[in-house]
């Protein structure tokens, strides 16, 4: 019986050692760039017509940790370069922030980069303040008042992942663990619940795995102009990917993910459309992250 309980005793004593925190151990005035591609395919029925329109885009992000502390982080996050095509049926637009060529989708898109976004960031990845977006308010003038801003904020509070994957669990775990991540969707009260598995952990990394729950959401997206206009949105849908953490700084170095999603966008009516408007459409979107070289 004691030869039973001290192999007991011995065996809780090993899985405890085993168990680890699963987080971010950055120091300050270390620089991180990332280089993320999506590739991104809509499906479009307007008045009976299917239109497939398909995006490309590649996107240079550069993350400085200006602070550290026992607690949390603050981080520097700015845009370094955004390359777009996105064509189709009867359409093709390039972007490059990088390029000569003069356009106003060029003009629009230099103005938020290498816009530097302070934020404070705990050591799960989650967002702990909401960043001062009232420069880029300024350089795109917008009203302070602006959806689009309400908009921005939301997402990059909402530990989605808005400025880096959520990826981290609020407890020691060990290898083949769970654990589940909520989010809330911008401008909505509608949750995706993100589940996470460490699947592995060998040469010098930690791979974890996520899938999340099949979600049924229904939210509404107003956008002002000359007056406000509201879109609502009914989408079904699935996401899953994987992530490898670097095991001493816990820095997701890279990451492929997938969206599906069957959507119904509904236009309210206003002055233009007083009817409104109604189409469905099916989004597909693999995004892939790695280190920028």
């Amino acid at each position: 019986m004691k030869k039973l309980l001290s192999v007991l005793a011995f065996s809780v004593v090993i899985l405890t050692c085993q168990a680890k925190e699963l987080s971010l151990n950055l120091k300050a005035g270390q620089v991180y760039q990332q280089e993320l591609n999506n590739q991104m395919d809509i499906q479009l029925r307007i008045e009976g017509n299917d239109m497939l329109i398909h995006g490309n885009f590649d996107i240079v992000v550069e993350y400085l940790v200006k602070s550290a502390d026992s607690d949390d982080y603050e981080m520097q996050m700015s845009l370094k370069n955004v390359r777009a095509n996105i064509s189709g049926d009867q359409f093709n637009l390039s972007l490059d922030t990088a390029a000569s060529e003069n356009n106003p989708f060029n003009a629009i898109l230099k103005l938020v980069v290498n816009k530097p976004i302070v934020y404070t960031m705990s050591k799960t990845g989650k967002i702990l303040d909401i960043p001062d977006l009232s420069g880029l308010n300024l350089d795109l003038n917008l009203s302070g008042d602006t959806t689009l801003t309400k908009l921005l904020e939301e997402s990059m509070n909402s530990n989605s992942g808005g400025l880096m994957p959520s990826v981290y669990p609020d407890k020691e775990v060990n290898v083949g663990d769970s654990w589940t991540v909520s989010s809330k969707m911008p401008n909505s009260e509608n949750k995706m619940v993100n589940t996470y598995t460490w699947k592995s952990s060998k040469r010098g990394k930690n791979i974890i795995e996520m899938n999340t729950d099949d979600f049924d959401l229904d939210f509404k997206v107003p956008i002002k102009s000359e007056q406000e206009i509201t879109l609502r949105v009914q989408m079904k849908g699935n996401s899953g990917g994987e992530f490898q953490l670097d095991k001493k700084t816990g820095w997701v170095e890279a990451s492929e993910s997938h969206f599906d999603a069957e959507c119904k966008v509904t236009l309210a009516p206003n002055a233009q459309m007083p009817d409104g408007a109604e189409f469905p459409l099916s989004i597909h979107i693999i995004s892939k992250a790695s280190e920028f070289k």
